[in-house]
């Protein structure tokens, strides 16, 4: 509705709770343990970096960040009426980054025609060449983390564009 998914708000509220139980349950006794707020903010620094090229990919925690920027940046190219998370299900399921890149370039395949800004390359070649042995199901908070964080990988013209986007069906609703 208005070009959001009509749940986001609710699935942000779950994620928070998530994120918040998943502290809570997984501290020591050392209080100085990463909580998501501090990972989220050093994982968009990072993503920014990434789409200058100043950095690489290292951890798993990188991979999964990046790879939710990826896939939402490549979701956003559809032209689909079905703006439902239903559309993660590939990714989410995944369990090898074999398996999550395949998926991810499956996904490139299809939407190969649209235009892509400068800001997605990078991200998307170091995604899609980084490989690890660690389960994904262990990365979905952090996956998820990049899907639903601001995307860095839009450039300003497509930013606009969506807000005009946006603008023009909330003004085709009221009348």
């Amino acid at each position: 509705k208005n070009g959001y998914h009509t749940e986001e708000r609710n699935i942000r509220q779950k994620l928070n709770i998530w994120y918040s139980l998943n502290e809570k349950f997984t501290q020591s006794l050392n209080k100085n343990i990463d909580t998501m707020a501090n990972k989220l903010k050093e994982n968009r620094e990072f993503i920014q970096q990434l789409v200058k090229g100043e950095t690489d990919i290292e951890t798993d925690e990188q991979y999964a960040f990046a790879a939710g920027q990826v896939i939402y940046y490549l979701m956003s190219k559809s032209k689909t009426a079905d703006r439902s998370y239903k559309r993660l299900e590939p990714f989410l399921q995944q369990v090898q980054s074999k398996q999550m890149n395949i998926a991810v370039s499956r996904m490139f395949d299809t939407y190969k025609h649209e235009n892509f800004s400068a800001n997605f390359k990078n991200p998307f070649a170091q995604v899609v060449a980084y490989s690890t042995s660690n389960n994904m199901r262990d990365l979905i908070p952090t996956l998820l983390s990049g899907i639903f964080s601001k995307n860095a990988l839009f450039s300003n013209r497509e930013l606009e564009e969506d807000k005009t986007i946006i603008n023009i069906e909330e003004e085709s609703e009221i009348n």
